[in-house]
């Protein structure tokens, strides 16, 4: 039994060995890692600087006998952990890189025709195998921070599906090392004040990559039309809005007053809220797309309106979605927003999926628009048809880098002959009909049937 043991520990120690060789040297990681927070990190909040500088500097301040000797086991949980996140961190740095030669990071490639996005999914694998190594007994807070961002860089390379399945198994360890109990929680190394406050942020750490996880959790349920993995009808407990700390051992956790600027952490807890309005509407879903009760509807209508109504003023936009005009109104919108963004950025930005989704769901929903009411905001159809045509042309330029932008290509095509066909006969009425209340759809009119077959198209892109 004693020489199982050691076999396993043995096997254990070289594999991990093995892998946490294949890490870049200290300085190619830190630019990578700079990259990282500077393009990535604003987006979901989800790796905190301030922690993940501490355990940089820890692991390379590590003896080589403790790794060589004793292996991952003589580490504690969070440091054995985290060259994980540090792959997954480089990986997705990688793919914001411009195609072509690169006078600092070529020299990482192992091969002559290698590009970025080859090395990035090597340096995710190895990540993921280290936490294969590790296993499942002593799952820690860093662990589920690696999954979190593996599951990003897989939505970044446009495999959406294999993301979802990435944010369950994050979110499975994170139930492992009690995330989601408040009866979990760490208790201070110590009596000293230090520990006791470096204590509690880690508690508002926790907290906070519990809602991230919940949130997409949702989302991807709703964007791929799975079950969620949490249950959301539980009321856990938020992360308090406090400001960032430079050194949290000597800062106690306090809300945010209203004199403060917000934070990422009052981003976060925004898109939280928003996100967590989608489960009443996974509810609905039950009933199908005809509820009978629309009494349901009518309560998900008003939660949503009282939501926005509580919009803080920096989150706030000008003009809500009140009719099928707004609507379109707001798909143009978002239409210039995209030209102009993209119009700033360069090749290599182009693998952030905002650039796709904020594209493709403003452009389905402005051709569903005129496609089922082709009679009606006529007077915005060559503003429409021509933001149509520069997205198709964005998507097209962006195909190389973007996997999900070249495989809806064909998708918006078919919409764009579809929105030809519905409005080529088109003329704007006589006394501008526009001025007429516009008739809603019936619960069972055939938008919904035709809105449903556009979303299948979407998953379908997706998966």
């Amino acid at each position: 039994m004693g020489r199982e043991n050691s076999g396993e520990h043995f096997g254990a120690r070289e594999r991990y060995k093995s892998l946490i060789r294949q890490l870049p040297a200290r300085s190619y990681t830190e630019k990578l890692v700079d990259i990282y927070f500077k393009d990535f990190n604003w987006q979901y909040n989800g790796v905190d600087q301030w922690v993940f500088n501490k355990q940089m500097a820890e692991w390379f301040s590590l003896p080589f006998s403790v790794l060589n000797v004793e292996g991952p086991q003589a580490l504690p949980p969070d440091l054995r952990a985290f060259p994980a996140l540090v792959f997954q961190m480089i990986a997705t740095a990688l793919l914001n890189l411009p195609p072509g030669p690169d006078p600092i990071f070529d020299s990482l490639k192992y091969a002559g025709s290698m590009t970025f996005e080859d090395l990035a999914l090597d340096y995710s694998e190895s990540g993921v195998a280290i936490i294969s190594v590790l296993g499942k007994r002593q799952v820690s807070h860093t662990a589920v921070i690696a999954g979190f961002v593996r599951a990003a860089f897989l939505k970044y390379s446009g495999l959406v599906t294999e993301a979802w399945h990435a944010i369950g198994s994050a979110i499975r360890d994170g139930q492992e090392c009690g995330l989601h109990r408040t009866s979990l929680d760490p208790k201070p190394k110590s009596d000293k004040l230090e520990d006791v406050l470096e204590n509690q942020w880690e508690i508002q750490r926790r907290r906070k990559t519990w809602i991230i996880l919940m949130s997409w959790d949702v989302h991807t349920a709703i964007v791929l039309g799975r079950p969620t993995s949490i249950d959301t009808s539980f009321q856990y407990t938020l992360p308090l809005d406090a400001p960032t700390p430079k050194d949290p051992s000597k800062v106690p956790v306090t809300l945010r007053s209203e004199h403060d600027p917000p934070s990422p952490l009052t981003r976060t807890l925004w898109v939280y809220r928003t996100t967590m309005a989608l489960r009443d509407i996974i509810e609905l879903e039950k009933d199908g797309p005809c509820p009978k009760d629309f009494d349901k509807v009518d309560k998900v209508h008003q939660s949503l309106e009282e939501l926005e109504a509580q919009t803080p003023a920096y989150f706030r936009t000008e003009n809500p979605d009140t009719s099928r005009r707004e609507a379109l109104k707001a798909s143009l919108q978002m239409l210039v927003a995209q030209r102009d963004h993209f119009a700033s950025i360069g090749p290599k930005q182009y693998k952030a999926f905002t650039l796709f989704y904020g594209t493709f769901d403003a452009v389905v929903l402005m051709a569903s628009i005129f496609i089922l009411f082709p009679k009606e905001n006529v007077e915005y159809l060559p503003t429409a048809l021509q933001h149509f045509q520069w997205a198709m042309e964005r998507f097209e330029t962006m195909s190389e880098r973007n996997k999900l932008a070249a495989a809806a290509r064909n998708v918006l095509k078919a919409v764009y002959m579809r929105l030809n066909s519905a409005v080529k006969c088109t003329q704007k009425p006589e006394g501008d009909g526009l001025e007429r209340p516009a008739q809603e759809p019936a619960p069972n009119d055939m938008v919904y049937s035709r809105l449903r077959t556009y979303t299948q198209s979407v998953r379908l892109v997706l998966e």
